[in-house]
């Protein structure tokens, strides 16, 4: 998409090789910078904001900060060990996001802000987890995703003692854009990364037969070992077929033929409709703001 990337890493935990490693392409616009400071870290994000944007004003802009809990403010690194800054880093992110959220809407820029899951002390009733830095980041977040580890996955074959990834719960905690509270569960393979074309097959298997406007059928699931592609036409007569398993549902994917069958069944899984909402009277819209307008001029408030 011609985009740019910029990694900010506060743990000094991120080997770019291993980015490489699980896909990401770090040679084409893609910025690494190692900072620890949080007044530093605002401010690398306006400059580079701000040049990226001199340089090519459509450009899409990807800023990851990893993370927010390892950094630290400037008077806690030059500080003794024995100061007391009680409430400095929530102050520090509160001013630093209220400087750079109108440029960050502005300017398109996605911001993905990493942070960590700590026990308060003393809980007794409610969620005892806490995330560190105040309450900025979750004002200002326009998503927050709680993730949360699951059950281990072991290998196969002479592996099959080895635990080769985890199973990852991603739920939606806070959604501007969308409906919030909702569960999405994926794996994590060590050295590789998620499997994207193994979860979505998870979404599709679950969405079942679908029949499309022109009575063509359209069916990808299966609960063992082999599972079914299949189309059928309006007449009954079998379009396509094909038997795999989850780990090849990729082949399927790239197939051009077939993608466009698949692409109904995405609509189906991750697509969600609402009933347009109607009147309970016969008027519109411009004739309710005609009268809403009249009632106002009659009684000398606004609407």
């Amino acid at each position: 998409m011609g985009g740019m990337v910029i990694y900010i890493d506060s743990e000094n935990a991120t080997n770019v090789d291993l980015l490489a490693q699980l896909g990401v392409d770090v040679t084409k616009r893609f910025v690494y910078v190692e900072e620890t400071c949080t007044e530093s870290v605002f401010m690398i994000m306006e400059r580079a904001i701000s040049r990226s944007k001199e340089m090519n004003k459509d450009i899409l802009i990807v800023i990851v900060w990893d993370s927010v809990a390892a950094c630290s403010p400037k008077a806690e690194l030059l500080g003794e060990y024995d100061k007391e800054t009680i409430g400095l880093q929530a102050r520090t992110l509160a001013k630093g996001f209220r400087k750079i959220t109108a440029t960050i809407g502005h300017q398109d820029v996605t911001l993905i802000c990493l942070n960590q899951m700590k026990t308060k002390i003393g809980v007794l009733y409610g969620d005892p987890d806490t995330t560190p830095g105040g309450k900025a980041i979750p004002f200002h977040a326009s998503v927050r995703i709680k993730l949360t580890s699951g059950s281990q996955i072991k290998g196969k074959g002479e592996d099959k003692n080895d635990v080769v990834g985890i199973k990852v719960i991603a739920t939606t905690i806070k959604n501007k854009v969308a409906s919030p509270r909702r569960k999405a569960e994926f794996e994590i393979h060590f050295g590789v990364g998620i499997k994207e074309h193994e979860y979505l097959f998870d979404h599709v298997n679950r969405v079942g037969e679908i029949t499309l406007e022109d009575g063509t059928k359209v069916r990808c699931n299966g609960n063992g070992t082999w599972k079914e592609f299949m189309v059928t036409g309006p007449d009954g007569k079998q379009l396509h077929q094909k038997k795999f398993y989850k780990h090849e549902f990729d082949q399927i994917l790239l197939n051009q033929a077939w993608r466009p069958y698949i692409d109904e069944l995405f609509d189906k899984a991750f697509i969600k409709t609402f009933d347009k909402p109607t009147l309970e009277s016969e008027m519109d819209a411009e004739e309710l703001l005609a009268e809403g307008a009249a009632l106002a001029d009659a009684t000398g408030e606004g609407v």
